[in-house]
């Protein structure tokens, strides 16, 4: 682990999409908004291939088979649920049935986020700031969120000008999702580096898969506990370099505001 004091330790910034600029928790009734059109997805696909435990798959279920999957993301997430409730599907299956989740899921988020989405508290503001230090160039996003979403945040959010479609990566820009380094390297090479410039990138991540992304890119990384709480972060086999409740406090720790 590395001692964070300042912003001005880093010579650049990478941000994931998901529960760290994005409030994920804002859908009806506190749901999920990925739960919201997964779920939608699911009771699309229970029906078509006749898997009836998919329909009555709960929110805490499928939050736990996420977490338990090798990789935190679609694929992942339901190869770990349908181990528990469907076991005997075969990879052919498997494979039908995700791509059918995935494109519903896809169909469904956009207009899911246009009615829900709201900014992390602090995450318009950060960005701001860093651009206004002399990071304009030297922010990026590596997320595991297609493309498409990452922009309609950026434009429903106001910061779509602060981000060049060079300096986003989002799923379809990667061959391998985290905790593979791919996206994280893909974001760093694709900010403005000025020469002889040898300070680390640092990364705001809320899951343990994006923690350990970027420390196999060679980045620093700070936690936010937006979907693990600090003691569940502590426990990863990659513990962040410093853990905020959210992007506001992390303007007041690195001194951001203040420009220290």
């Amino acid at each position: 682990m590395h001692t964070i004091e300042s912003y001005k330790q880093f010579r650049g910034f990478v941000f994931d999409l998901d529960d760290t600029l994005l409030d994920n928790s804002g859908g009806p009734n506190g749901t999920p908004l990925h739960a919201v059109s997964k779920f939608a997805a699911f009771r699309s696909a229970a029906l078509l291939f006749g898997i009836e435990a998919l329909e009555y798959v709960t929110v805490e279920q499928e939050r736990a088979a996420f977490r338990r999957a090798s990789e935190h993301n679609l694929r992942g997430g339901l190869r770990s649920l349908f181990e528990e409730i469907c076991p005997n599907i075969t990879e052919s299956e498997f494979d039908e049935l995700y791509e059918y989740i995935k494109a519903q899921k896809k169909e469904l988020h956009l207009g899911v986020m246009e009615e829900y989405v709201k900014p992390i508290k602090g995450a318009r503001e950060i960005i701001r700031l860093l651009a206004s230090r002399g990071y304009a160039d030297r922010q990026a996003i590596a997320s595991g969120a297609h493309r498409d979403e990452i922009l309609l945040f950026l434009t429903l959010s106001k910061l779509d000008r602060y981000f060049t479609d060079k300096r986003i990566i989002g799923q379809e820009d990667v061959s391998l999702g985290k905790p593979s380094p791919e996206g994280m390297l893909m974001a760093a090479e694709s900010m403005r580096r000025v020469p002889g410039d040898e300070r680390p990138v640092l990364v705001f991540e809320d899951d343990p898969k994006g923690f350990e992304a970027a420390r196999n890119a060679d980045m620093w990384v700070v936690g936010l506990t937006t979907r693990y709480s600090e003691e569940e972060i502590l426990k990863c086999a990659t513990v962040p370099d410093l853990i905020v409740p959210d992007l506001a406090t992390a303007i007041g720790v690195l001194g951001i505001r203040a420009g220290l």
